[in-house]
């Protein structure tokens, strides 16, 4: 807490201001995030969380030189309670052949935590029959151990994948002075690493490494460490662990087994797709005989008519060779009723509601009727002074009922009629003077059609006609 004091100029007065300044918590890490020595190698390899290690080091060894790199900038550390800096390589004097000799890391965060690392070198004593390293890899890729390397620990064994058929088995030497044979390779004294390429036996199946190091001195005692590399059998799995088919949007998944299913489909699904996952993913598949891969679905697949079904074959082939069949019934609904096409007919203005007969001598003047271009004054001018004129369509089939749409050309005003189902049609409401399309639609169960072509000429509503 900051604290002002402002006082007038007379004494009288005084304020007081206050700043509150937060200072953040110091850094937590205390963590390594590397740590390596040289010569030799850990036991084990460098995790932040795991604080011990082991070194073995051949009996001609007097030194080490450890160099750990802090995973924060604000830490501190210590090697031998020597203050060092992150990524400084530091040596480190060894014990006399045969003893062990301790190196204790210590990282100090921000906040005055502690973490402490310790790296126990092991000098092998000059009658020193044992080896610091050994390692089945895989092309380049170490292979575990079980149990985990130690120079105490004669008997070993690694686990290698089916399809592995050679191995290389490398060996080290704790004393360089030793003599070494791995297998029949002899590595002489001198020679600190050697190495064999193994051959191994059909899947599941052992095949056994024999590593004797002779020690230099007289007092040395032979030491035979044994490897067995264990080439397991390719997999027998052949299962799914689920299936569904999507058809268009909608995804339905199966239950297992999935040996035998039935998947109901509408009438309008065409084609569907098939997604299975496999247990073993090293296992192969074939969907409607195409190979695909676990988890992908399969390409779309065509169903038969509607109210058929469409059996998809599904083939999955274990590692071991072992197939296993599945199938997937799809049934695909009947087809409901369609609506009916298009009417090919136009609506026509009954005689009766076309007024324009200028071959009636009684009525000269019922085709007195103002000029409209493009319209004559015949029974078939589609002009009349009847508000709700009548129409008629062609029969409708059994089943169908027709309707009349009326729209004024100039107003946008939309008509319909009120009669549905007869072949002569009216409009529901009175229609004004204008200029009208007329057309008409045929509906069953399934729909209705869409319009037809509009009459021609176009309907005039004239109720100036006498």
């Amino acid at each position: 807490m900051i604290t002002i004091i402002v006082t007038a100029q007379d004494g009288t007065s005084k304020t007081t201001y206050s700043v509150n300044v937060n200072r953040a918590a110091l850094g937590g890490n205390n963590n390594l995030s590397d740590l390596t020595v040289s010569p030799g190698a850990f036991d084990s390899p460098f995790d932040a969380d795991d604080p011990s290690y082991t070194v073995q080091v051949e009996s001609d060894v007097n030194s080490v030189t450890v160099t750990p790199t802090l995973e924060s900038a604000t830490s501190t550390m210590t090697v031998n309670s020597q203050a060092t800096s992150s990524g400084q390589a530091v040596p480190v004097t060894l014990n006399s052949s045969g003893q062990n000799t301790s190196i204790t890391i210590i990282v100090t965060a921000q906040n005055g935590n502690k973490n402490t690392y310790v790296i126990v070198v092991i000098k092998a004593a000059s009658n020193n029959s044992d080896l610091s390293a050994l390692t089945v890899t895989v092309n380049t890729t170490a292979q575990r151990l079980s149990p985990r390397f130690n120079r105490g620990t004669l008997n070993y064994r690694a686990n290698v994948s089916p399809n592995i058929e050679n191995v290389t088995v490398s060996a080290t030497k704790s004393d360089r002075n030793a003599d070494m044979t791995i297998g029949d390779v002899l590595v002489p004294a001198g020679t600190r690493t050697g190495e064999k390429s193994v051959t191994l036996g059909g899947e599941d199946s052992d095949t056994p490494v024999f590593i004797t190091v002779t020690a230099p001195s007289e007092a040395g005692v032979p030491k035979r460490y044994s490897l067995t590399i264990h080439r397991n059998a390719r997999s027998s799995n052949n299962d799914l662990s689920a299936l569904s088919v999507t058809a268009g949007t909608t995804v339905l998944p199966l239950s297992p087994p999935f040996d035998s299913n039935t998947v109901n489909v509408d009438s309008n699904v065409i084609n569907v797709t098939v997604t299975a996952m496999l247990e073993d993913t090293n296992a192969t598949m074939e969907i409607n005989g195409q190979g695909t891969s676990s988890g992908v679905p399969s390409a779309p697949i065509t169903l038969g008519e509607p109210g058929s079904s469409t059996d998809i074959p599904i083939l999955v082939t274990a590692p071991n060779g072992d197939e296993k069949p599945y199938t997937i019934t799809v049934k695909r609904a009947e087809a409901g009723p369609t609506k009916p096409p298009t009417p090919t007919a136009k609506p026509d203005l009954i005689p009766e509601d076309d007024f324009c007969t200028p071959d009636l001598p009684d009525h000269p003047d019922q085709c007195f009727i103002p000029p409209v271009p493009g319209v004559t004054n015949s029974r078939e001018d589609n002009i009349t002074n009847v508000k709700r004129p009548r129409f008629s369509v062609p029969q409708p089939d059994s089943g169908e009922t027709a309707k009349l749409y009326l729209k004024n050309i100039t107003t946008g005003e939309e008509f319909s009629s009120s009669n549905s189902g007869n072949k002569i049609l009216s409009p529901n409401a009175d229609l004004s003077d204008g200029l009208y399309d007329v057309t008409y639609t045929l509906s069953n169960s399934g729909g209705e059609s869409d319009k037809s072509d509009p009459m021609t000429p176009k309907l005039q509503i004239d109720t100036n006609i006498k």
